[in-house]
């Protein structure tokens, strides 16, 4: 899934641009998840409390924060989200440079050319790597590690728990734990039908953890002691 985010004060531009984002995603063939909103403030709040997006389609001259103003304050918190400005005033772009900009499209926005640029957008993310890879119903799909929260067995099913909702797929949780071994990321198994990401462990106990989004999972009794061992070495990386 990419998940992306629009900026416009203007609501008929970000239905718009919503609409180019949704075709340009079914003819990559990946599904899109997208968030609106009318001033950089705002999502820049939204982004403060934790949230991440792929893209940010925004436009330049906007009040109260203006769109160059908000991807220096962006960059100052090590996002790696790519940014497209859409915009009538060609005359900012040079000023696009210094905030890591992957696009400028112009005002009136171009279909073939919105989604040409989409289309290299998702080249760039998918090749930067920290996503979770699976299949499902013939459909190759990628999550953002940092956006998981947990994995959930059940049945033959995995649930992908995460900020933004679920996703599922056929398989087993051992072979996900495997899978992810190698990753910078570190997941914990702290039951035999949870595996949960550390980054997103607000607290531990001696049989359950909380997450950042609040909810509680039991760890098995017989994972309590190497859990907490493990999550105090995890803790010194």
């Amino acid at each position: 899934m990419i998940k992306v985010a629009i900026c416009d004060d203007e609501q008929q531009m970000t239905t718009q641009i919503e609409e180019l984002v949704i075709r340009a995603g079914i003819k990559r063939g990946v599904r899109v998840y997208t968030d609106i909103f009318f001033s950089a403030g705002s999502l820049m709040d939204y982004i403060r409390q934790g949230n991440e997006y792929d893209i940010i389609y925004l436009d330049i001259e906007m009040p109260q924060m203006d769109g160059i103003e908000f991807a220096k304050k962006l960059r100052e918190m090590n996002s790696e989200a790519v940014l497209v400005y859409i915009s009538a005033h060609t005359e900012y772009a040079i000023q696009l440079f210094d905030v890591d900009t992957f696009r400028f499209l112009q005002k009136p926005v171009d279909e073939e050319e919105f989604g040409k640029v989409f289309h290299q957008a998702c080249d760039r993310i998918i090749s930067g790597g920290k996503f979770f890879s699976y299949s499902y119903q013939k459909r190759i799909c990628r999550v953002r590690l940092t956006s998981i929260l947990y994995f959930e067995s059940k049945g033959r099913t995995i649930q992908i728990v995460t900020t933004h909702g679920r996703e599922s797929f056929y398989g087993k949780l051992d072979q996900v734990e495997e899978k992810l071994s190698g990753e910078t990321i570190r997941f914990l198994r702290i039951h035999k039908s949870f595996l949960v990401n550390l980054e997103q462990v607000e607290a531990l106990s001696h049989s359950k953890v909380r997450l950042t989004n609040g909810e509680e999972l039991r760890i098995s009794e017989e994972r309590q002691k190497l859990i907490q061992r493990q999550y105090l070495d995890m803790e010194d990386w």
